[in-house]
């Protein structure tokens, strides 16, 4: 039996049976072909209909013509053999061909007919010209968004981000609507070759790092509106981590920092993030006792944005104008560290286990208070939840100011502070 796809040269290549038929598959296989992450060209019919069958030949022959099919698998399914998919891609009319990468659907026709999967036979052959991961061909004709889609396929293959990044060039050449997108993956491929240097434990090359520092404040410049502006796109948390991860990159690598930030940069681009935390985390409490007055002061004074990292502000931003405008150095309290802190949760992300620590920490990181077990002595519990109440609490809530010093899956974590500490009242 022919397997569903087959590798060589570390290509993914169209497989079909013997007999130039397409192989079957059911939910099971599609699922598995989604997640191999290379181009799939799905045909969705029966038997008794002639004008899928018509179309399932078409797409057999493209899938053995050559190169241009290299690269994209090609397959068909019984519409009753893949319930799942119907339902999941609500898929309405017989036969349907679906051009799927990545897990999504990125052009597809229900009802089709030859002419209509020749519509999409033509944004599949793109993938094929860049199937050959030494040399993949750049079409002057491609636009934007098909050249930033091909980008990603590259990635995905493994190819070097020299060779992707001129693809990122040319689609910042088309449509001024994907420059940010281009400008984006410029900046991944920039971190990608400072990334390879590092980890062969040489420094980054110094154009690489100027590379790097040039495209993210271009980035910073050209793109107010899509960094700072109002709206949410799909995936603007991952965008804002990727931004948050280049600023701390590329400062270690410049080596510009000093003392303890210079120290929490090195541990990062290390990748020893939990050291990193750890690291910051002291300097914010030794920075914090020794001005515990500039602590109170921060506190006290009006609501000031400060930017944790130069250029990470709006020029629009009311914060931005002489009468407001304060950075780090002219700030009151641990600022620099406290912006290390909030820049290394950027990066890591909220749900990342070392952030979620730190920001546990940081509700008792100044508490001076001796450390001793207390737990509530009778509690009533609910369905879900925290502690409905109880005795010996506090305010017979469960708690004791606080029980917990945040609650959810994998953050609960008992107040052990003494009774009559800043934790409890006069009714623990």
């Amino acid at each position: 039996v022919a397997p569903l796809v087959a590798r060589r040269r570390g290509v993914v290549t169209a497989v079909a049976a013997a007999g130039g038929k397409l192989r079957e598959v059911g939910d099971s296989d599609v699922a598995q072909l989604l997640m191999a992450g290379a181009p799939v060209v799905l045909h969705c019919g029966a038997a008794w209909s002639q004008r899928s069958q018509a179309v399932a030949a078409r797409l057999a022959e493209w899938a053995h013509s050559g190169p241009e099919a290299a690269g994209v698998t090609c397959v068909t399914a019984d519409l009753t053999a893949v319930p799942d998919l119907v339902a999941r891609r609500a898929i309405k009319g017989m036969p349907a061909v679906l051009f799927m990468r990545a897990g999504k659907v990125e052009t597809r026709a229900d009802g089709a007919d030859v002419e209509a999967l020749e519509r999409i036979l033509k944004v599949a052959s793109n993938y094929g010209s860049v199937a050959n991961k030494a040399s993949p061909a750049l079409n002057e004709s491609w636009s934007a968004p098909e050249t930033l889609a091909l980008a990603d396929d590259l990635w995905r293959q493994g190819v070097a981000p020299e060779t992707i990044a001129t693809f990122y060039e040319h689609a910042l050449r088309g449509d001024a609507a994907f420059a940010f997108r281009a400008r984006l993956g410029l900046l991944r491929c920039a971190l990608e070759a400072c990334e390879v240097a590092a980890a062969a434990g040489r420094p980054p090359a110094e154009d690489a790092v100027e590379r790097a520092v040039g495209t993210l404040a271009e980035l910073q410049e050209r793109h107010e509106d899509e960094l700072y502006g109002v709206d949410v796109r799909e995936d603007s948390m991952q965008v804002a981590q990727c931004l948050a991860r280049a600023g701390l990159l590329i400062d270690a690598w410049s080596g510009d920092a000093e003392g303890e930030e210079a120290e929490v940069l090195d541990l990062y681009a290390k990748k020893y993030e939990e050291a990193a935390i750890d690291v910051a985390l002291q300097w914010y409490r030794t920075a914090a006792t020794n001005d515990m007055d500039g602590l109170v002061a921060a506190y006290c004074v009006p609501h000031r944005m400060i930017p944790d990292r130069a250029g990470s502000r709006s020029s629009w931003s009311i914060y931005a104008q002489d009468q407001l405008a304060c950075e780090i150095p002219d700030a009151l309290g641990p600022a620099a560290p406290r912006a290390m802190l909030r820049r290394l949760i950027a990066a890591l992300g909220p749900m990342h286990d070392s952030a979620m620590r730190a920001r546990v920490e940081l509700e008792v990181l100044l508490d001076n208070k001796p450390f001793v077990p207390f737990h509530t002595r009778v509690v009533y519990i609910r369905r879900g939840g925290p502690p409905k109440r109880g005795w010996g609490t506090g305010k017979r809530s469960g708690y004791s100011k606080r029980y917990w010093v945040t609650y959810g899956p994998g953050t609960m974590r008992p107040n052990s502070k003494k009774m009559g500490s800043p934790h409890c009242d006069k009714n623990d």
